[in-house]
Parts: C-alpha cells; sequence; structure tokens
C-alpha cells in the first residue's frame, strides 16, 4: 500500500507504470474516466456497485475481474460512508493496462458522526485486507485541501 502526505495539488507516488493515475492526474490517451457523487448514506455502497457493474460491463470487464472489480467498490465506498467528512466520489478508469477504482472523500469524520453501524465490532476491519487480496495495489493520496483520494488497481 502506498501513502502519500501531499502539501502541493500534485501527486508524487502513482501506480506502477501503464496504470491509470489516481482521477486527479488521469486523462491519458485510451483512458476512459467515469464518476458517481455518492452520499453519506448507508444505502451508498450498493447503489455505487450498481451504477459501477453497469459501467463495468459497458466496458467490457467480464469474469473475475468484475466480481474483484465490484467488491473493491463496495469496500471502498463502504468505508468512506461509515468514516469519512463529504464530499464522497466513485471513480472507474480504465486504460489498456488496468483498471482503477477510486474513492474521494473529505478527510476523517468526527468520532460522534463515524460510528460504525449496529453491526457487532468483529465484523469491521477486514476491508484493506480484501482490497489488498484482490487488487495488484493500492494506496491513498492526502490532498493539501483535505480531500483524500484511496485507490487500487486490478
Amino acid at each position: 500500500m502506498i501513502t502519500v502526505n501531499l502539501t502541493t495539488q500534485q501527486a508524487v507516488a502513482h501506480p506502477p507504470a501503464g496504470v491509470p493515475a489516481p482521477a486527479a492526474e488521469s486523462g491519458l490517451p485510451g483512458e476512459e474516466t467515469w464518476r458517481l457523487p455518492l452520499e453519506r448514506d448507508p444505502l451508498s455502497p450498493s447503489a455505487a456497485r450498481r451504477e459501477a457493474r453497469t459501467v463495468l460491463d459497458q466496458w467490457g470487464i467480464d469474469g473475475e475481474t468484475f466480481d474483484d472489480a465490484l467488491l473493491v467498490v463496495s469496500e471502498l465506498v463502504t468505508n468512506a460512508v461509515l468514516y469519512a467528512q463529504l464530499p464522497i466520489t466513485l471513480c472507474l478508469c480504465i486504460s489498456t493496462e488496468a483498471l482503477l477504482i477510486e474513492v474521494t472523500d473529505g478527510g476523517p469524520a468526527t468520532a460522534d458522526a463515524s460510528a460504525p453501524a449496529s453491526r457487532p465490532p468483529d465484523e469491521h476491519g477486514r476491508g484493506t485486507t480484501i482490497i489488498e487480496a484482490l487488487t495488484t495495489d493500492t494506496g491513498a493520496i492526502d490532498w493539501n485541501d483535505g480531500l483524500i483520494d484511496h485507490w487500487a488497481t486490478l
């Protein structure tokens, strides 16, 4: 996992060569990018999966990559909904080399606003492990404006 704290608006860490850069820097030829703004709502992860399913299907992603991508979308969006401030945006970016899944959020929520849902504590804390197991690389970029990009590539 790569984590970067930035003092400027230019990222200094990127996914491996040939992989789309985080959405704030993407725009390379041959890439397609799709964004979905989300609310801090318990229904946002399912809405994100539903919308991402349509986009991944349109892009011709199928099989194991399709299923893994939806699970990564779900985990990243769920973490943002439970623990981050608005704005929350899901971004998918595809190139000939890889699929980038990125969730941008407004940074950590206050303690009282980030209390997990009514699930027991032993049902939390597996998201990062799941994401790392399913992806080729993952990381986070902290921007100086308070936004954080959490990304993973498949």
